[in-house]
């Protein structure tokens, strides 16, 4: 954590100093900076760092459409859901093209369980860029989902979606575990009426992805594991808190090394957290599951990638 500090530290001091800069110019470059400013952030890949420029850079740019969406961007890699769903609609107001604001908000309502309004802002992204065959599937699924809810099928979207505000409903997670939005998949959430929500919420949310094969935390999952885990299980109200963490992996290769890896990388994570964050070991229960139960279907190389995963799902 002191590495992460200081370097978050340093990435401010460099940021202050650029945007201290930026002021010093015209309208027209202020525009062209705000632009830079956008594609730094959008190369960094360090959650915690990426957090610190796109904070810095909203003081600056507080109107520039892409850094108001790297913003809810950066604030939905962080769980924080409803505040990314006000930047990204906040990024619509200042450019109604946005197709990918449109089909970020699509993502969070689907991690919501919001089928309908999820199937709208997809359609209202589609209508600006029909070619998007993630936003296609995603639209489909949304349909289906929906369907399979209430048994009625979707009416056809409202094109505005920005004006539309979002409230998160928690739902009773699926036998499949907890996804979160990491892979843009649905999320189940239980809370209990004692624990505290804004704490137990994201955690049950949070999915860790992994590479093919692997139980290697990258980086920014480490970061990612820091805020939402870490953090939320040193407080005092969540001291009595237990979790099982999960390793689950794709169908790919040999079904007896799939259960292994698994259960490497609900290790892995439960290590991680328990050398760094002073958690007591039995706070949180391995479990491992290979490939027997997939958050998705395994049929494309997406879904391989999403399925390849540790869950976190609260013990009573």
């Amino acid at each position: 954590m002191d590495n992460i500090r200081k370097s978050t530290g340093i990435v401010t001091v460099a940021v202050s100093l650029l945007l201290g800069f930026y002021i010093l110019g015209s309208g027209m470059a202020w525009a062209a900076d705000c632009k830079s400013l956008s594609e730094a952030i959008s190369k960094e890949r360090t959650l915690l760092t990426r957090k610190t420029m796109i904070e810095e850079a909203m003081e600056a740019c507080p109107g520039d459409a892409e850094i108001v969406y790297q913003h809810g961007y950066t604030l939905e890699r962080l769980r924080k859901y409803e505040d990314a769903l006000k930047s990204y609609r906040k990024a619509l107001s200042l450019d109604s093209t946005n197709a990918k604001a449109y089909f970020s908000i699509g993502d969070i309502q689907m991690i919501l369980k919001n089928y309908q309004d999820a199937a709208e802002a997809f359609e209202a992204g589609l209508r600006l860029d029909s070619q998007d065959v993630r936003a296609q599937s995603s639209l489909k699924e949304a349909q289906t989902r929906y369907k399979e809810l209430t048994g009625k099928t979707l009416p056809s979207a409202a094109p505005m979606i920005a004006a539309k505000s979002a409230a998160p409903v928690a739902q009773a997670p699926s036998p499949a575990g907890v996804v979160g939005s990491s892979s843009k998949t649905p999320v189940a959430v239980m809370v209990e009426e004692s624990s505290p929500p804004q704490l137990v919420a994201p955690i049950l949310r949070l999915r860790v992805p992994f590479d093919n094969q692997t139980a290697e935390l990258s980086q920014e999952t480490k970061d990612v594991l820091a805020v939402v885990v870490g953090q939320a299980m040193q407080r005092k109200d969540m001291a009595r808190s237990r979790f099982e963490v999960a390793g689950h992996s794709d169908n790919l290769g040999d079904p007896a090394k799939n259960l292994e890896i698994s259960k490497e990388r609900a290790e892995t994570v439960k290590k991680y957290l328990t050398d760094n964050f002073d958690i007591d070991s039995s706070r949180l229960q391995v479990a491992y599951y290979g490939q027997n139960r997939p958050a998705v279907p395994n049929t494309s190389a997406e879904n391989q990638e999403i399925n390849r995963r540790v869950e976190f799902s609260k013990i009573k």
